[in-house]
This record gives C-alpha cells, sequence and structure tokens, in this order.
C-alpha cells in the first residue's frame, strides 16, 4: 500500500474542474473575510479605545452575560473581545518577559499592550482573551524603589 503525502493528495483533489472551483470559491471566501475583519481593525482606531475596552469588559464579564452560557454548558462568545485583540496585535507591543510573569500564565500562547490594558490570549479546551487593566499601583511603587 502506498502513502500519499499532502501534496499528492491535494495534486489529484485538483484535476477535477469542480474540485478547482470550490478551492477557489473557499479561498475567495476567507480572503473576503479577512477584508471585512481588517476594516473592523481599522475602525476600533475612531472610537476612544479606553471607553470602548470598559464597555467590552463589562459587557463579556458581567454574570448576567456569564450565566446565559453557564446554564447551557457553553463558552461564551467574545466577539468583541477577539476584535480589539486583533486590534492590539496590530497597534499594540509585544510584552516584556517581566510582563508576562506578572499577567500571564501556562495557558497564554500571546500577551500583548495598548493604552494600560494587557491582552492575554489563552488556550486550553476553549479560546478566551482576558483583558488585564494595568495595575498602576504595583507599577508605582516599582518606580519609587528605584
Amino acid at each position: 500500500m502506498e502513502i500519499k503525502t499532502s501534496f499528492q493528495t491535494l495534486i489529484e483533489f485538483l484535476e477535477f474542474e469542480e474540485d478547482k472551483q470550490s478551492l477557489i470559491n473557499f479561498s475567495t471566501k476567507l480572503k473576503l473575510k479577512r477584508e471585512i475583519r481588517d476594516k473592523q481593525i481599522e475602525r476600533v482606531k475612531k472610537y476612544n479605545f479606553r471607553k470602548i475596552t470598559e464597555k467590552v469588559i463589562a459587557k463579556y464579564d458581567s454574570d448576567k452575560y456569564l450565566d446565559r452560557y453557564r446554564t447551557k454548558s457553553i463558552m461564551p462568545p467574545e466577539d468583541l473581545k477577539w476584535l480589539l485583540s486583533d486590534f492590539v496585535d496590530k497597534y499594540g507591543r509585544e510584552c516584556t518577559k517581566k510582563e508576562w510573569e506578572e499577567y500571564g500564565n501556562s495557558f497564554s500562547c500571546s500577551l500583548s499592550y495598548y493604552k494600560g490594558y494587557y491582552f492575554n490570549v489563552m488556550y486550553g479546551q476553549g479560546s478566551i482573551v482576558k483583558i488585564i487593566k494595568r495595575n498602576l499601583i504595583s507599577l508605582s511603587f516599582e518606580t519609587s524603589s528605584l
């Protein structure tokens, strides 16, 4: 029995016209989704970032919102957190090792900072974005001890 590589399988798949067309349609759909997401990210720049972020935190971290999904035993959708996270990935900065130690955890895969907020993207048995407001008290103690 011959073991096919992924490349060989793809070549065979593309031998048929309808398969080629389905691949083209799929890639066109992905490209359109990416373009829409890029426009949404750019739209965030028009608004007060801190105000939007506080509203998103208030909505998604509220017991009322979370309880709607806990009763169904499913992870609540957090589309606006993901949008803000994508924005921060583009316009914010990557965190330092010291910030990773303070704000990251063993499930963190990315940690970014923008205008007083840390965006911690975590993967485990689900994917979440945790938005953490910078702890100004601990930072002021650090600077005063220098």
